[in-house]
C-alpha cells in the first residue's frame, strides 16, 4: 500500500518532465532600447505589446535578430538548445530542447545579435506559464566577438580544406 502512495507522485513528476521535453517554446520580444537587458514579463505587460514603440523608454521591435540559447555555456560539453530569429515586430518563439523546461534548473545563456545593434549575451531562466522574455538592445557596434565554441570554430575554419 505504501509503495503505491509513493509511485503515483513519482510517475506524475516523470510524466510532467517527459511531456515538457517536447512542447516548450521560449517566447519573447526584442526591442530597441538605450541599454542592454533581459527581463521576464507577463504576456500582457505593456512593454511587451507591439504598439509600445511610441514610448520614449523603448523603441520598435528589432526584426531579423538572431536568438540562440546554449545549455551549460561555460563547459566544454555546451550545446545549443534553441535558435531562431525575430519577426517584423521583434517577436520570437523557439522550441527549447532540454529536459523539464520551466521545471528543472538549467545553466542557460541567451545570445541575441543583429547588425547595427550591440550584441547581448545573458544568463537566463526559462519563463514559466504565460511569462515572456523582453530583450532590450541598444543601437551600436556588436562587440561580442565569436561566440562559437573552439571546436566549432576549428571545424568551420577547416571545412574549405576538407571539402577538396
Amino acid at each position: 500500500m505504501r509503495a503505491n502512495a509513493l509511485t503515483t507522485p513519482v510517475l506524475t513528476v516523470l510524466t510532467a518532465l517527459l511531456v515538457g521535453c517536447g512542447g516548450y517554446q521560449l517566447r519573447g520580444r526584442v526591442v530597441e532600447s538605450g541599454f542592454a537587458q533581459v527581463t521576464t514579463v507577463a504576456e500582457d505587460d505593456p512593454r511587451y505589446a507591439a504598439d509600445y514603440g511610441d514610448s520614449a523608454a523603448l523603441g520598435d521591435g528589432v526584426a531579423g535578430a538572431s536568438v540562440v540559447v546554449v545549455l551549460d555555456p561555460t563547459r566544454p560539453s555546451r550545446r545549443t538548445v534553441a535558435s531562431g530569429s525575430t519577426d517584423a515586430q521583434g517577436r520570437f518563439a523557439v522550441p527549447v530542447d532540454v529536459a523539464g523546461p520551466g521545471l528543472l534548473m538549467h545553466d542557460l545563456q541567451m545570445t541575441v545579435r543583429r547588425k547595427g545593434f550591440t550584441g547581448l549575451a545573458r544568463e537566463i531562466e526559462l519563463p514559466r506559464g504565460s511569462r515572456r522574455l523582453l530583450v532590450e538592445m541598444p543601437v551600436g557596434r556588436d562587440n561580442l566577438g565569436d561566440t562559437r565554441s573552439l571546436r566549432d570554430q576549428t571545424l568551420d575554419d577547416a571545412r574549405p580544406y576538407l571539402d577538396r
